[in-house]
């Protein structure tokens, strides 16, 4: 499915999965990227383009739902709704699990939920009203 959509062979997808997952020498990666086609690379950038401006949407979405919340608060909300772990957001964000533990102690309580509350669920919940309320909103302006 990725391999159509993003219109790539095989060997492009796995030369560009090792350029993502290794810190290559440069001629390495010159010679990784010579292997990925020209269309190939633009189907790429043009995918990742539309998903960086996807996740930015999401971000500036949460930061109108918490305005109280610090860009770092706002971020490791980011990533709990992408269902990253823990561990996951430390190493994306490279803090220590006290750090990160901490941080979301600051956002429990800046949204008023309690330590048994299930933080991921309560940003999602916000999330899903947010938005059918953005949609109410969409639906009212268009009928005028």
């Amino acid at each position: 499915m990725l391999l159509k959509r993003l219109q790539m062979k095989k060997e492009e997808l796995f030369a560009f999965a090792e350029l993502l997952s290794e810190n290559n020498p440069e001629e390495k990666t010159s010679s990784l990227l010579n292997i990925i086609g020209e269309q190939s690379k633009e189907n790429l950038f043009t995918a990742l383009a539309a998903y960086q401006k996807k996740e930015k949407s999401k971000l500036d979405t949460i930061r109108r739902i918490y305005p109280n919340l610090s860009p770092s608060e706002l971020n490791i909300c980011r990533l709990i709704l992408q269902d990253k772990t823990v561990s996951q957001i430390c190493e994306l964000l490279h803090r220590s699990s006290g750090n990160i533990t901490s941080q979301r102690a600051n956002i429990r309580a800046k949204l008023g939920l309690k330590k048994s509350d299930n933080l991921k669920e309560a940003l999602q919940e916000r999330m899903r009203l947010y938005e059918e309320e953005h949609h109410r909103q969409e639906e009212f302006s268009a009928m005028r």
